[in-house]
This record gives structure tokens, C-alpha cells and sequence, in this order.
């Protein structure tokens, strides 16, 4: 397959459907190094490319045991993703942490409502709230948490997390303390009867 790609310096990819294990992939005639558990799917890099160069991908089976469903070019444009880079940094939210489970931050926008994607992965552990108000928190990219901010100008957020279980665990353990202190109580009573 041949391509030629538009834009200054490309970043491309190739995402590959089926099973990639028993193939070789060259790109403009170098056999490419890649991991085989990128291959479900997955997005494997081919390298870089200027305006206007040539890329010739081949896929070589190596074995009988092999299958392609799918294969799709990508490309990213540098200076595009410079740009939104900058955009997003302009946003960026520095959280401090207040204790090992609270953080909180501030940030600005400027829009009326925004959407605020976390690095953190999902858990229903966390609570977050905007301006003192709890929001709800949206599942982004089916692993990453996000909240939707409403207003532009400046907003405080925090963050808190409390693991699953911790709060049953935490009555649970002070009601063993409670028992143990009932049972040492009446055992030291009996020994001090007797």
C-alpha cells in the first residue's frame, strides 16, 4: 500500500484488525520493530514523515496462522497538535494535594460550559466538586474521568476519593474494637470476682 500524506511532519500509523502476530511489517523498505501484543486493534507507529514524502507500508505473512480484518493509515499533523497543545495548556488545572485522598485546584474558562477530562483513571470512588457543588462524574474514553463545568471565569475544584469498601470496613473494625473492649471488660470483671 502506498500513501502520500499532506502537512509538514506526520507522525503515522497503522491500526491493524485480526491477528498481527505472524506478519512483518516494512515500512519504505525497513522491517519495523513492533511488539506483538499491539496488535489487537491497536495502534502501531510507523515513524515520521515530511510533506509530500512517499511511505510504502507492505504486511509480509510469515507463517500459514495469520489474520488481517483490518488495516487503517493514520496520521498525526505536528504542527496541528502544537496548536491544540498550546490551546489545552492554556486551561491547564494544577491540583495540590490537601491530604493523601483530597486535592483541590483552581482554573479559568472561557467558555459556558466546558468539559474537564482527568488523567485518573475511572473509580466510583471518587467524588468531585466545582465552586463547592458536587457534579457528576462522566466515564471519558471508557477509562478516564470527566465533569462538565458550567459558567466561564474562574472555578475551584476538588477532588476526593474514598476506595469501595472503606466505609464498611471502617464500622466493621470499630465495632470489633468495641467488642473486644466489652469482652476484655468483663473478663478482668469475672477474674477480679473469683
Amino acid at each position: 500500500m502506498n500513501l502520500r500524506l499532506k502537512g509538514q511532519k506526520m507522525h503515522i500509523y497503522i491500526s491493524c484488525g485480526g491477528n498481527f502476530e505472524n506478519v512483518k511489517i516494512y515500512v519504505n523498505g525497513n522491517l519495523l520493530e513492533y511488539k506483538p501484543t499491539c496488535n489487537y486493534n491497536k495502534m502501531i507507529p510507523l515513524g515520521n514523515v515530511i510533506k509530500g514524502e512517499k511511505v510504502n507500508v507492505i504486511i509480509e505473512p510469515v507463517s500459514d496462522r495469520f489474520a488481517v480484518t483490518s488495516v487503517y493509515l493514520y496520521y498525526e499533523n505536528e504542527d496541528a497538535l502544537k496548536k491544540h497543545y498550546e490551546i489545552l495548556s492554556k486551561n491547564e488545572v494544577k491540583l495540590k494535594e490537601i491530604s493523601g485522598r483530597k486535592f483541590e485546584g483552581t482554573f479559568n474558562t472561557e467558555n459556558d460550559r466546558t468539559y474537564m477530562v482527568f488523567s485518573i483513571p475511572y473509580d466510583e470512588g471518587f467524588t468531585i466538586s466545582v465552586d463547592g457543588e458536587k457534579v457528576d462524574i462522566i466515564n471519558v474514553s471508557d477509562g478516564f474521568m470527566g465533569v462538565e463545568i458550567l459558567g466561564s471565569g474562574e472555578h475551584i475544584i476538588k477532588l476526593s476519593f474514598i476506595p469501595e469498601g472503606f466505609v464498611v470496613g471502617a464500622i466493621i473494625s470499630i465495632f470489633g474494637i468495641f467488642m473486644f473492649v466489652i469482652w476484655e471488660k468483663i473478663t478482668t470483671r469475672n477474674l477480679l470476682d473469683e
